[in-house]
Parts: C-alpha cells; structure tokens; sequence
C-alpha cells in the first residue's frame, strides 16, 4: 500500500518526492482517493491487466483530486473572469479510465 500511495502521489502530484516526509492529512486523503479509484476500477473491469488497472486508478484519483466539491467553478486570469457550471456525474468517463478498461468490462445482456 505504501508503494502505491508513493506513486499515486508523485503521479497525479501531490507529492513530488513521495510520501516519506508528508503529513497526516496528506497521507489519509492519498488513502482515500486510492481506496476510491481502486474500488471503481475493479468494479468495472476485475479482469483487467495490472498495468492497465493502475494507469486507470492514477487517472480517476487524478481526477477526483482536482474536481471542486460545487457545481459552480470560477476562475480569474489576468483582467478576464469566467463562471461555468461543473457537471461531476461521468467523471469515471471523462478521465479516461472507462475507456482504458473498456476491452476488459464484462458485458452481460438483462
């Protein structure tokens, strides 16, 4: 688990050297994002490769880490301002992941 969080951390930067010298709060919000990704990824596709799976949990914890908890998000540049809404219901698609394990997902007629 402490391997994978190194990783995960330095990947979707959180931590540029890892987790050795990381606080508390950093190290539990690592846990989380990983127990997150970790359980839609293999949800979606348990047959995938390992490499495959990994790739998928970086990009949707990527994701999660910096998606706003709103649905309004404004961002100011220079003497310009914008607002939009922020629609977080196909984040699992919108990162990339779905389609990573595409191949992989079971699919089952109702």
């Amino acid at each position: 688990m402490t391997a994978a969080r190194d990783y995960l951390a330095v990947q979707i930067g959180m931590n540029a050297a890892g987790t050795q010298d990381a606080s508390p709060d950093l190290l539990t919000r690592l846990d989380g994002l990983l127990a997150v990704a970790a359980a839609f990824v293999e949800r979606e596709a348990p047959g995938a490769p390992q490499p495959v799976k990994n790739e998928a949990v970086v990009r949707f914890a990527g994701y999660l880490r910096q998606s706003d908890f709103g649905g309004i998000r404004r961002e100011v540049i220079g003497p310009k301002e914008a607002e939009y809404a922020m629609n977080h219901a196909p984040a699992f698609r919108s990162c990339g992941a779905k389609g990573l394990l595409s191949p992989w997902k079971r699919r089952r007629a109702r």
